[in-house]
């Protein structure tokens, strides 16, 4: 019966009825407890309706029985790293990679963490093994890409997109391999790539939005699933990425905040308006009283909620976020590296200025426009909008912002150039 019901699961599960397999697999467990196909196979599922402590819980059970199953420690893996648990994600890979070394999945999954954490060197010599293992799988030259991308070695990362377009068929991920290859100059056969992709798929709004900055065509924002598909795919690797890139956003703010309010007593209400993975965050935490982070990606969320020090955190746009905010219920509103998927900023300063106390401060910031422009705005090749100082200037003052500062500032470095913005402290009066 218990065997019967097992694989009624596994057939559920492969048709996607998670809800229906957990249940089988339920009733197997029931019945056995110490089914450790039944608690692999329910740790898999419960991850996938969302509840990965359970998972944990099951796939940990499963690997105290059977210690030996890679697989099993795999999985596991596999459910730590997808939850911003890196560090565990990493032992139970090596633990499963001690069991069966020439697991390539395994390996795959190993690099990606490593990389992840920063360790690139590691993460393209497990790539580099991998792919002598198994050299027509294509998974394994796109994170080694990705890899030689966070390194800064775009010639070598494009050759790895390639040759996984090549095994594959198509390209893994049209709208990345399109940033790269703009990022090393090679803009129109970025174009190329994106508008063979779109006579596939023509409701990828993403990748039209991304051609549209390419081909410089005006447009007023970043659509939200543009923000969102990006940064959800970034999440896992952000921080060691931007730190590579010496990512000084977040200092500069906690430094402003810092000058403006002198030591922190933690009485300040704080609302972090795209906290991505929270780096603010623990920058900030003395001086709150109350700090709320929104952003459009749960993926970002994720890491974010694992430093623990927001009292709350939401996916919201930000315009609707602010719109139902109560008014003057914020102290200060940070706002790092968000701006830049925005053109016209009156609407979202008058919604931070609606949302402030008085006296209320908005410190945040902006990506510098060389050339002027006729709106003082404009997307770039990127993909990021770039502002002119007396835009901002202008704009905040009309939605009821003072300008305490807005000065030059070096953001980060990128491609060994540094990239210029403005670090801004608004005073709502």
């Amino acid at each position: 019966m218990s065997a019967a019901k097992l694989q009624k699961g596994i057939r559920a599960a492969q048709k996607g009825e998670m809800k229906r397999a957990a249940s089988l697999f339920e009733a197997v467990l029931k019945a056995d407890p110490g089914n450790i196909d039944a608690l692999a196979l329910s740790g898999a599922v419960a991850h996938k309706l969302g509840n990965s402590d359970k998972a944990i819980r099951r796939l940990m059970r499963a690997a105290s029985l059977d210690p030996e199953n890679a697989g099993t420690h795999n999985n596991l893996g596999n459910v730590y790293k997808e939850s911003g648990r890196d560090a565990e994600a990493v032992a139970s890979y090596e633990r499963a990679l001690t069991e069966d070394p020439l697991n390539v999945a395994c390996l795959n999954n190993y690099a990606v963490v490593q990389r992840n954490a920063g360790a690139f060197e590691a993460s393209v010599n497990t790539l580099e093994h991998a792919i002598t293992l198994a050299p027509d799988m294509a998974e394994l030259h796109q994170n080694l890409g990705r890899t030689l991308v966070s390194m800064e070695r775009l010639d070598e990362a494009i050759a790895a997109f390639r040759e996984a377009m090549e095994l594959a068929g198509e390209w893994a991920d049209p709208l990345y391999v399109a940033k790269v290859l703009n990022g090393r100059g090679a803009t129109a056969e970025a174009k190329a790539i994106l508008t063979e992709h779109l006579t596939q798929r023509p409701d990828d709004e993403t990748a039209r939005y991304y051609l549209s900055a390419l081909s410089g065509e005006d447009v007023e924002r970043a659509p939200d699933t543009y923000v969102t598909s990006v940064f959800n795919s970034f999440a896992a690797s952000f921080d060691s990425t931007l730190e590579n890139l010496d990512y000084r956003a977040p200092a500069l703010v906690a430094e402003a905040l810092a000058e403006q309010k002198g030591p922190p007593d933690g009485s300040l209400d704080i609302l972090d308006i795209g906290c991505g993975t929270g780096l603010c965050g623990p920058l900030v935490t003395p001086f709150k009283n109350r700090m709320v982070g929104i952003d459009l990606s749960p993926e970002m969320l994720k890491r974010a909620e694992l430093r623990g020090c927001y009292d709350a955190l939401r996916v919201a746009e930000l315009q609707a976020f602010l719109e139902a905010s109560a008014p003057e219920s914020v102290d200060v509103a940070l706002c790092v590296d968000t701006l830049v998927y925005l053109g016209a900023l009156d609407q979202t300063f008058a919604g931070v200025a609606r949302v402030l106390r008085e006296d209320g401060l908005f410190i945040g910031t902006a990506e510098a426009m060389v050339d002027e422009h006729p709106s003082h705005y404009a997307v770039d090749r990127t993909g990021r909008f770039k502002h002119s100082q007396s835009y901002i200037t202008a704009t905040a003052e009309a939605a009821g912002l003072t300008g305490i500062s807005i000065k030059p500032v070096v953001l980060r470095r990128e491609v060994s150039a540094d990239v210029t913005g403005y670090l801004m402290v608004l005073a709502r009066t």
